[in-house]
């Protein structure tokens, strides 16, 4: 499941259009759409013990300190309250710029995930696997028309780690750019 935070436009579009392929999920939500439990296993018992677990994507602006304007702690309770937990999903990968940070190969003492993934390890969804950018993420992305319309689309996601000048210290492909936080 791939949910979405920002502008309706198209870059925001081509961005969650291209998630739905990496990821091969064609069901992506807006962050505002998600209800009191809409993120429960409401499947039968014997449908979790035959499939394997979802992976939940989450794609929004995030820095070190926030992701999709909320704190680690804001982002948590949201998500608990929508039902997220570890019988339906078996990873989150929340895809904001910087929530990762880690410089150098090195990580940085405290960002947002690290906060964030305390904050699963000590909830009912614990066994959740949770990845996040070590950087920026930069889309590269073609602009066509076609009868007065702009038609955008991703054709690559690369992940960078950048100093305070804007200055790419560290360059990775998407899937090398991503970390695992237990």
């Amino acid at each position: 499941m791939i949910i979405y935070f920002g502008e309706n436009d198209p870059e925001r579009t081509a961005k969650t259009n291209w998630l739905k392929i990496k990821y091969g999920d064609s069901n992506a939500i807006s962050i505002h759409s998600l209800k009191k439990n809409s993120l429960s296993d409401n499947r039968g018992f014997t449908d979790r013990l035959l499939e394997k677990k979802e992976r939940l994507v989450i794609s929004g602006h995030g820095n070190d300190e926030r992701f999709m304007d909320r704190s680690p702690h804001e982002l948590y309770t949201y998500l608990m309250d929508a039902g997220l937990n570890h019988d339906r999903f078996g990873s989150i990968y929340l895809l904001g710029c910087d929530v990762g940070l880690q410089v150098n190969g090195r990580y940085i003492v405290t960002n947002f995930m690290k906060q964030f993934a305390v904050k699963i390890r000590q909830g009912p969804a614990r066994e959740l696997k949770v990845y996040a950018p070590r950087g920026e993420i930069i889309y590269m992305m073609e602009v066509d028309y076609f009868k007065h319309h702009e038609l955008v689309r991703v054709v690559e996601a690369r992940i960078q780690v950048c100093d305070d000048d804007d200055n790419v210290l560290e360059d990775y492909s998407f899937e090398n750019g991503m970390l695992i936080f237990m």
